[in-house]
């Protein structure tokens, strides 16, 4: 399947380099990172669990975009302390 990524250039050239050291592609990179990542238990990952709601994939989606943008999020929801990474602002109702 095919998919497009947009990485910071910079990760694009380490990444580049790394596979070629390798003797390796871009493309056998990437899928041996996602499996290693995949794989992984979630007790190695500093995570906080929160009760499921029926907003948890847009929550997530939503954190991962504010952290992909190294943003700020602003919200009233108590339960985007779960992201360990997220900078967050929690406004008080």
């Amino acid at each position: 399947m095919r998919t497009t990524l947009d990485l910071p250039d910079e990760m694009l050239r380490k990444a580049k380099i790394a596979a070629v050291e390798r003797r390796s592609t871009l493309r056998q990179l990437v899928i041996e990172a996602l499996r290693r990542e995949m794989e992984s238990p979630l007790e190695n990952f500093n995570v906080v669990r929160r009760e499921p709601s029926p907003a948890l994939r847009t929550d997530a989606w939503l954190a991962a975009l504010a952290q992909a943008g190294d943003c700020e999020m602003v919200t009233f929801d108590r339960g985007f302390r779960s992201f360990s990474r997220l900078t967050l602002r929690l406004l008080v109702p």
